[in-house]
């Protein structure tokens, strides 16, 4: 005779429900897992659960939680030339800057007939480095050919905003003209 579902919630020890099918609680087996609607309990694996549960205050530690911080940067960048090519991007800075976030760029855009170019920039990043500063190090970087020979790049100064900023908003105006920053080769 199948156990009750009543005799099953009346006999739960430490959060183990007790199988159906047995015909007292000393032939039932204790399993782990949710009631299903005829009373007989589908195991649910306890250690997988457990390994899961105790990962948890690992996983906080090393990558918080993650709060998200939204940039919005724009600004007009001028240049001498009737037509000449612009890259930016808006990054945030790591220790190495292969690491360096990108959070938002604007591809690769040519401008002819005109002195000026406004631009506008949107993006999120989510916490910083794992293991301590409550800021993020932000800053723009345009490639152009605003020169007199091939390609530059130009960045801005670093800003610091606090990963608890809700959203940060960046104004950086450039004037391209001439041969400072460093040469690249290309835009991208």
């Amino acid at each position: 005779m199948p156990v009750s579902l009543e005799l099953i919630s009346n006999s739960m020890r430490g959060g183990a429900f007790f199988c159906g099918g047995a015909r007292d609680l000393t032939e039932a087996t204790p399993t782990f897992g949710a009631l299903t609607d005829n009373g007989f309990a589908v195991p649910v694996s306890f250690p997988l659960k457990m390994k899961l549960v105790s990962l948890l205050p690992i996983v906080i530690l090393i990558g918080g939680i993650a709060a998200k911080t939204n940039f919005k940067a724009n600004g007009t960048f001028t240049c001498d030339y009737n037509a000449w090519c612009f890259f930016v991007t808006l990054w945030e800075e790591d220790l190495t800057e292969s690491w360096n976030d990108v959070i938002d760029r604007m591809g690769t855009k040519c401008v002819f007939g005109r002195h000026s170019w406004d631009y506008k920039l949107d993006g999120n990043e989510y916490e910083d480095a794992p293991f301590g500063d409550k800021f993020y190090e932000i800053f723009l970087s345009v490639r152009h050919n605003c020169t007199s020979h091939g390609i530059r790049e130009v960045r801005s100064d670093t800003t610091y905003e606090s990963v608890d900023t809700a959203v940060s908003y960046i104004t950086w105006d450039k004037d391209l003209t001439g041969d400072t920053g460093t040469p690249y080769k290309e835009f991208v």
